[in-house]
């Protein structure tokens, strides 16, 4: 597990590992640190849950050291559990808070209800700072505040920080635009174009008019990007999700096809991208409501779980799937699936979202 995460052997190790994992856990299942290990492997193959499970057990057995509270913090915090992020953050002590760890103590007061405590932190880490990201990042906390003018202020010093940082730009433009100051954004977009390079301009230029409301001229430009680096994943992915907000999903899904097929040609490297691809073009696919669309959205959500624990996301989807088909054989197979979701959320001391409660409800008056 070491080698693979200091990136001295590859991913297929972990296989190795894992088996020597099980025979150890079999004599020794509460040791912490084989509860450790096995955090570590679910990490790296992207089971953010079972990570969470893992470090919260051997948590319970023994003391975590900093390295693993760092990733306990940010896996909770990534999955919306702020509360236990912040418990597991108390753990650490100021000592031992990292800079992203001030960033997300500062992200966790204003998630859980403490805004001005946040916000006063925030400052004091922006104090007397040079660089452009710590003024983007104050300016996306005063942005989700409310507090646009301030918000402009912060992403305004930004750009000047970083004259050639795109998302800089790109915010400045979305709180322009949020306060209804069009020609303002219009003109920060323009600016950008002179201030940015050249291979840049492209997708920023594409994503600034999406948030102007100007699909058309995105589009034209993200196809302008996309025609240069047509097998770059990120932006690929940036114009399936476009096409996913702009509701166009013939489009959306060759996209996400497109990249499927280029991620395809290194997946152990890609298998995280991919997963999410698989998982949104599963999605795009049920829009249509044709049969033959949903067994191959079916498919490819059964793809996501090989090897491993199907994750909560892919779960939730192919129960949605299911219960949207007239046949009685899916309706059912969508309840355990419900029912199964629903224990293992219970075991974290979670439970089933309303919609899915509902659903779960439907269900059994469907099949009696």
């Amino acid at each position: 597990v070491w080698l693979v995460r200091n990136g001295q052997t590859d991913e297929k190790s972990l296989v190795r590992a894992k088996q020597y994992l099980q025979e150890a856990g079999q004599s020794r299942p509460n040791w912490y640190k084989l509860l450790l290990l096995g955090g570590e492997i679910a990490v790296m193959e992207n089971r953010p849950d079972d990570a969470i499970r893992s470090y919260q057990q051997a948590s319970a057995a023994g003391q975590l050291d900093a390295f693993h509270l760092h990733q306990l913090v940010q896996l909770l915090y990534a999955r919306g559990r702020f509360e236990e992020a912040k418990q597991a953050l108390e753990r650490l002590g100021d000592a031992q808070l990292s800079p992203l760890m001030d960033r997300i103590r500062v992200e966790l007061d204003e998630r859980t209800g403490e805004l001005e405590r946040a916000l006063e932190l925030a400052a004091q880490t922006v104090a007397g700072s040079t660089k452009a990201t710590d003024f983007l990042w104050y300016g996306h906390l005063l942005a989700r505040a409310k507090r646009p003018e301030e918000a402009e202020r912060a992403f305004r010093r930004s750009t000047e920080l970083g004259a050639q940082v795109p998302d800089a730009w790109l915010s400045l433009v979305a709180v322009l635009a949020a306060q209804s100051k069009t020609q303002e954004a219009e003109q920060a977009l323009r600016e950008a174009q002179l201030r940015l390079p050249e291979d840049r301009i492209p997708l920023v230029l594409a994503q600034g008019y999406e948030i102007l409301g100007q699909p058309a001229r995105a589009e034209q430009q993200y196809q302008q990007a996309l025609a240069a680096r047509p097998d770059d994943l990120d932006l690929l992915e940036r114009v399936a999700g476009f096409y996913m907000r702009a509701h166009q999903p013939e489009k959306a899904a060759k996209h996400l096809g497109d990249l499927l097929d280029v991620a395809g040609r290194a997946p152990e490297k890609n298998l995280a991208r991919m997963v999410w691809a698989r998982r949104s073009l599963a999605r795009v696919l049920v829009l249509t409501g044709d049969y033959r669309h949903h067994r191959q959205a079916l498919r490819l959500l059964d793809q996501n779980t090989q090897g491993g624990e199907p994750d909560v996301a892919d779960l939730r989807l192919k129960a949605a799937v299911l219960a949207k088909r007239p046949e009685r054989d899916a309706r059912q197979q969508a309840i355990r699936i419900l029912e199964d979701l629903r224990k293992r959320l219970q075991q974290s001391g979670e439970v089933l979202a309303p919609d899915e409660q509902f659903l779960l409800a439907q269900l059994y008056e469907s099949v009696g």
